[in-house]
C-alpha cells in the first residue's frame, strides 16, 4: 500500500505529493526479480535508461569542481558546504522506522539538498507508521518521496526498489542511506566528493578501516566475525576492503546501468553480491572510512544465516555465476 501526498491510503500504488512537480510510482505485479517502476519527477520523465558508458555519461553532466580527495581532511566544513556536487539521488530503506527517520534526515547536510535530485523513503510493509512520519516531513524536505507496498522479501527487496526508483531519474549518483541512523549523514559531502571525484563505480562506507567500530557500540562477535569474513572476501575478489558488510553504500549510474540488479539477492547480503558482480564486472569500487552508532534500534539481520550467505557468494564467485552475468550483460 502506497500513500499519496493528502494522507489518504490506496492501492493504485501512485505517489502524488502535494505542491510538488508531479511525481507517481506506479507498481504493477511482476515475476520476483522484474519489480516496474514508471512515472514523471521534477523535469526529468521517468523512463527505461539504455545502458551508457561511464564515459558517455561523464559528457552529458556539467563539470563539476572537485576537490582532490587524497586531500579531503584538509578543508573546511565552509569550504565543502560551497562545494558543487553532480545530481544525486538518495534512497532510505526504512523498515519500521518511524521514531529514527526524522533525525536520520535532519542530519543530512543542509547544503546537500540543492543537488539533491530526490531523496525516496522505503518502507515496505512497516508495521509502524512510516509512511506518515515521511508524508509528514515533506514539507521540510520538498524533495522527500515515500514507497510503501503489502509485501516485503527483506532488505535486498526494499534496496532493489529503492535503486529502480532512483534510475528512473536523472542523476550522476545514488546514494543508500539507512533509517534507523547507525550510519552517519554527516559523511555524504566526504562521501560524494570521494566518488564523483575519482571516478569510482562503488564507494562502501567501511566500519573498521578507521578502527571505530568497537567504540560505536558494535558487538565484539560482530567486530570478529566481521573480520574473519573480510579476510576470506579479499582472498576470493582480489581486494583489500576493511568492510564488506556495510550497508552505506554509493553507487554511480553507470554501476546501476551495468548491475545485474534483478538477479540479486532479497536478504542482507545483496550488497556484498553487488560488490561481487561488480568486481566481476571490472567496475571501480572503493571505501572511505565513517563512525558508526549501534544504539537500541531492532536489528533484522540473523548474524549466523548472514554469514552462511556471504559464504555462498564467495562460492558462486569462485564457480564463476558473476562472470556468466557480467558475459550476458556485454
Amino acid at each position: 500500500m502506497l500513500r499519496d501526498g493528502v494522507g489518504t491510503a490506496r492501492r493504485t500504488g501512485s505517489v502524488t505529493p502535494p505542491n510538488a512537480a508531479e511525481f507517481t510510482v506506479s507498481f504493477r505485479r511482476q515475476p520476483r526479480n522484474n519489480m516496474d517502476i514508471t512515472g514523471t519527477a521534477e523535469s526529468a520523465k521517468m523512463k527505461s535508461v539504455p545502458v551508457r558508458s561511464r564515459e558517455d555519461h561523464a559528457m552529458s553532466l556539467p563539470a563539476t569542481p572537485v576537490f582532490d580527495s587524497s586531500t579531503l581532511a584538509e578543508h573546511t566544513d565552509q569550504e565543502l558546504a560551497r562545494h558543487v556536487y553532480r545530481p544525486f539521488t538518495i534512497f532510505i530503506p526504512a523498515y519500521n522506522a518511524a521514531k529514527t527517520l526524522p533525525e536520520v534526515l535532519e542530519r543530512i547536510p543542509k547544503h546537500l539538498w540543492d543537488d539533491c535530485v530526490a531523496c525516496f523513503v522505503i518502507s515496505k510493509a512497516s508495521r509502524d507508521n512510516t509512511l506518515e512520519v515521511a508524508e509528514s516531513l515533506q514539507a521540510t524536505y520538498p524533495k522527500l518521496r515515500w514507497v510503501g507496498g503489502d509485501t516485503n522479501l527483506g532488505y535486498g527487496d526494499s534496496v532493489r526498489t529503492g535503486l529502480t526508483a532512483c534510475l528512473s531519474v536523472e542523476s550522476d549518483t545514488v546514494v543508500c542511506l539507512h533509517g534507523d541512523g547507525q550510519y552517519p549523514p554527516e559523511e555524504l559531502p566526504t562521501m560524494l566528493t570521494e566518488i564523483q571525484s575519482r571516478g569510482l563505480d562503488i564507494l562502501q562506507g567501511s566500519r573498521h578501516k578507521l578502527n571505530t567500530a568497537r567504540a560505536g557500540g558494535m558487538p565484539l562477535y560482530k567486530v570478529i566475525g566481521g573480520k574473519v569474513l573480510t579476510w576470506m572476501e579479499n582472498r576470493v575478489f582480489g581486494m583489500a576492503m576493511t568492510d564488506y558488510h556495510s550497508g552505506y553504500m554509493l553507487y554511480s549510474r553507470h554501476a546501476l546501468e551495468t548491475l545485474p540488479i534483478d538477479h540479486l539477492s532479497y536478504y542482507f547480503d545483496f550488497d556484498i553480491e553487488a560488490i561481487a558482480a561488480a568486481r566481476a564486472m571490472g567496475l571501480k569500487i572503493d571505501e572511505v572510512g565513517i563512525p558508526t552508532h549501534y544504539g537500541d534500534e531492532e536489528s533484522y539481520l540473523n548474524p549466523w544465516l548472514y554469514g552462511l550467505r556471504c559464504l555462498r557468494v564467495m562460492g558462486l564467485y569462485i564457480a564463476g555465476k558473476y562472470h556468466r552475468l557480467a558475459r550476458a550483460r556485454n
